[in-house]
């Protein structure tokens, strides 16, 4: 009988602990950043490039979010999405939320660790950091465009990581 008693409550324990273990929510999911050049775009889909030459193909939806600049062919855009990505040629995503930041402006002067850029429009000055690669071929005076993650410092200029710069058309 002491058996038995013991068995029931330690069912009854382990009941009373599963139920009493908070839920996960449905709506809880990972997230996934992809990042890429536009090569081509319309309203319902934005073909990138990523970082290891792959293109992917960008779906867009009527609550896709969108924020910074101007998205535009030879931009680099950032896409949040649910880490679901099709088997098909080229792959396929399901936008969440598209950003792009970019500065377009003149370099006033290098520095060991990229430039001093004055944008045309916004703020006066940004340091720009950059990798020796990024950095190859440019002077003061160049204009540029600079895309970067949309994080900048709090400091005077701010600072910005560049990820791409162009030449400004």
């Amino acid at each position: 009988m002491t058996k038995l008693i013991a068995i029931l409550s330690a069912a009854l324990f382990a009941a009373f602990s599963l139920t009493a273990a908070p839920a996960v929510q449905a709506d809880e999911q990972a997230l996934f950043d992809l990042s890429g050049v536009v090569l081509e775009m319309n309203d319902e889909f934005i073909l990138i490039e990523d970082s290891d030459g792959q293109q992917v193909q960008v779906n867009l939806f009527e609550d896709t979010m969108t924020e910074g600049d101007a998205i535009v062919p030879g931009a680099l855009i950032h896409v949040l999405y649910n880490g679901m990505m099709t088997r098909s040629l080229p792959p396929q995503v399901a936008a969440i939320r598209v950003s792009c930041f970019a500065f377009t402006g003149e370099i006033a002067e290098m520095n060991q660790n990229g430039f001093l850029l004055h944008p045309d429009e916004g703020i006066d000055a940004v340091q720009v950091n950059a990798s020796e690669e990024l950095l190859e071929g440019l002077e003061p005076g160049s204009r540029v465009t600079v895309y970067f993650s949309g994080a900048m410092t709090m400091s005077l200029p701010g600072q910005i990581g560049a990820e791409l710069i162009v030449p400004a058309e």
